[in-house]
């Protein structure tokens, strides 16, 4: 459970112990009734000090109350296990770029762009000023390095992040961030190569249906994603169709493959759960694990565009992941054991004002 600030909860069920607030104020309510009869000789005896004996003995009641409330609040919170984000304060007015981003822009624009507390997306996080990113950086994606630095040192307001405008370098999945980003985008380069597949749809006659399915994402994948895509389809008794170069297999028969077809990219789409996929929008998008290469995917990645709509879009988006901390327990428990001798103190020495 988070609250405001930096604070958060990691068991909040631990806050229906404020019930138990009850207790002290019923105990106080109580002991305001009717007092307990003495027998004294002449009352002129105690007229003098009654006045301030009758003052003390209310105030120390209201610290008392006071006092065993802020126990039942402070044990609340050791039982809801009362914790602060991060495990240190990042620098004033810190930034952070990607590698590709340094490679795109000149040093004058570094120099105008980044603050001086600048860091890179990267093992370690160094500082961007002198930075050289290599012209093969190895792979990093944004987004858990990101999320990773947010949640470990606390940053104060909106953090800007300086990245190439490119799916390829966040990935699918966007965890949760403690902080608000502010995006900035360079320019992306001109597209210089267009993606190429070739593959093969074998089926027996009775499945027309799921050829048709099929095509129509593969349809779909040459039209936006990989434009030089193309397949022949074949049924599975046409051997001479089987024949010639090719990058993927959609095998839709009910018989075993043949040796002559490579079982290294071959898909075999069948079943109820294939049915429910293809109806899913976003099913050519699954195919492009099939029709390309582990190269080829990540060059199509990298070939996506990103806006700063869509990165702001999905904050709430699954796959978040859990924020590292600072446990208050210690603190709490302390905190709770002063409180307590504080309340006996008070308690004993308002025993020995009433005797």
């Amino acid at each position: 459970m988070d609250l405001p600030g930096a604070w958060l909860l990691l068991a909040p069920a631990g806050l229906f112990g404020l019930l138990a607030i009850a207790i002290p104020v019923a105990i106080h309510l109580i002991s305001r009734g009717r007092g307990r009869p003495v027998l004294i000789g002449n009352i002129e005896l105690v007229r003098a000090a009654r006045r301030a004996r009758v003052t003390s003995l209310r105030l120390t009641q209201r610290l008392l109350l006071l006092l065993r409330v802020a126990i039942v609040i402070v044990a609340a919170l050791l039982l809801a296990r009362l914790a602060l984000q991060g495990i240190g304060s990042a620098d004033a007015g810190v930034s952070y770029v990607t590698p590709g981003w340094l490679r795109s822009v000149t040093d004058a624009e570094r120099a105008e762009l980044l603050s001086p507390a600048a860091r890179v997306l990267t093992a370690g996080y160094p500082e961007a000023h002198g930075y050289q990113p290599g012209i093969a950086d190895p792979d990093y994606d944004v987004w858990p390095l990101l999320a990773e630095r947010l949640s470990t040192l606390r940053h104060a307001g909106t953090v800007d992040v300086y990245t190439e405008p490119s799916l390829a370098v966040f990935g699918r999945h966007r965890p949760r961030l403690p902080n608000e980003v502010n995006w900035h985008l360079a320019t992306a380069a001109a597209e210089t190569e267009a993606l190429e597949s070739r593959g093969l749809v074998i089926h027996d006659p009775d499945r027309a249906d799921d050829v048709r399915r099929l095509e129509l994402a593969l349809a779909a994948l040459k039209r936006h994603r990989v434009p030089r895509l193309q397949w022949a389809t074949c049924l599975e008794d046409d051997t001479a169709c089987r024949s010639g170069p090719r990058d993927w297999v959609m095998w839709l028969a009910d018989a075993e493959p043949p040796n002559d077809v490579d079982s290294a990219r071959l898909y075999r789409p069948q079943g109820p759960a294939w049915l429910l996929a293809t109806s899913d929008p976003r099913y050519p998008e699954v195919l492009l694990d099939t029709v390309l290469g582990e190269a080829q995917r990540r060059r199509a990645w990298q070939k996506v565009p990103v806006g700063v709509d869509m990165l702001a879009a999905g904050a709430e988006s699954p796959g978040s992941i859990p924020l590292p901390h600072r446990p208050w327990h210690a603190w709490l428990g302390l905190l709770l054991v002063a409180l307590w001798a504080v309340e006996r103190l008070l308690s004993e020495r308002g025993r020995a004002a009433n005797a």
